[in-house]
């Protein structure tokens, strides 16, 4: 039989303050086709921190040596991305506390569903169609409340910009107190460029979302305290870069998050339509950029927003008080 996964010299170890612990030592197995193996030990022993080093699921804080080939490929190699494609697809782990498995606020059966839509390859065309959308179409969305702290005039102004780019649609789905005033100024200025959807389903938006190129946020420049726009949250999960309007306050704390830490989107200042308008041009013009924003918000979501991240970070203040 062959071996599917040979695990050499594994050892894993945590960093803090310039301080350091071996969590794993040394360790070596292999695994052949059609066998079970056991790992035992007592509590605390690194049975689960194998598996994670193993799955690619330990952040910047732990360090990893040796080596573990599947296929003939070395795990410990592969970045994020080329992980996330494996994992729930040809490798998979159940993990031992199911409060920090499964986000509560959605239903078990969706986050399961959720697993075989990202490696069945469903089709994008399909689901574009179903909403009057082709392949061909470049998709700008915003997703969430449209009232006064958003003033998407700003992104009414952009879409004018757009009119020149028959390709360029952009969708506005949900509810709020400006969207009928808002719907009536794109009437107005004739923007046929412009969709406003009922609020969906949730499961219908991650889906649709997902298809699109690029997410929206923006935010009145007349803010004069910092925002965290939660729509962020959805679009780093989806792996979809982010193109923000911002005002100065939120630019030099969210707008720095954005592009410096997370490494997720670009920004320019609300009010200032033409420097919106050539950060949308630099997204457009470079599919590139486009995914790699898109696989940094991922990457920034599955280590720092993931349920797991927050139930962890929720306790240990519970802990301290």
């Amino acid at each position: 039989m062959r071996t599917l996964l040979k695990v050499e010299n594994l050892s894993v170890e945590a960093r803090a303050n310039k301080s350091s612990i071996k969590l794993v030592d040394n360790i070596s197995f292999s695994l052949k086709e059609g066998e079970c193996l056991g790992i035992l030990g007592e509590s605390g022993s690194g049975k689960s921190m194998t598996c994670k080093a193993i799955m690619g699921l330990l952040d910047k804080n732990f360090h990893i040596e040796g080596s573990a080939v599947y296929e003939d490929s070395d795990l410990l190699k592969k970045n994020s991305e080329e992980m996330r494609k494996l994992r729930g697809k040809e490798i998979a782990m159940v993990l031992q506390n199911p409060m920090t498995c499964f986000d509560p606020l959605y239903p078990i059966g969706y986050q399961m569903a959720e697993t075989f839509a990202e490696h069945l390859n469903l089709s994008q065309e399909e689901i574009r169609k179903k909403y009057g959308y082709s392949e061909e179409d470049f998709l700008a969305i915003f997703g969430g409340n449209m009232g006064k702290p958003q003033k998407l005039e700003n992104i009414l102004s952009l879409a004018e910009k757009c009119l020149e780019l028959p390709d360029v649609k952009f969708i506005f789905v949900g509810n709020g107190s400006e969207r009928e005033r808002l719907k009536k100024i794109a009437i107005d200025k004739r923007l046929k460029n412009i969709r406003f959807v009922d609020q969906l389903p949730r499961e219908d938006y991650e889906k649709f979302t997902s298809t699109c190129n690029i997410g929206l946020v923006s935010l009145d420049e007349r803010f004069t305290v910092p925002n965290f726009p939660s729509k962020t949250t959805d679009y780093f999960k989806l792996s979809l870069p982010i193109l923000a309007s911002l005002d100065k306050c939120s630019a030099a704390d969210y707008g720095k998050f954005l592009e410096e830490e997370a490494k997720g989107g670009i920004f320019a200042e609300a009010g200032n339509v033409e420097d919106l308008y050539k950060k949308f041009l630099t997204l457009y013009n470079s599919k590139d950029l486009r995914k790699q924003l898109g696989n940094n918000g991922r990457e920034y979501y599955e280590k720092y927003l993931g349920v797991d991240k927050a139930y962890k970070t929720i306790m240990n203040i519970i802990k301290k008080d």
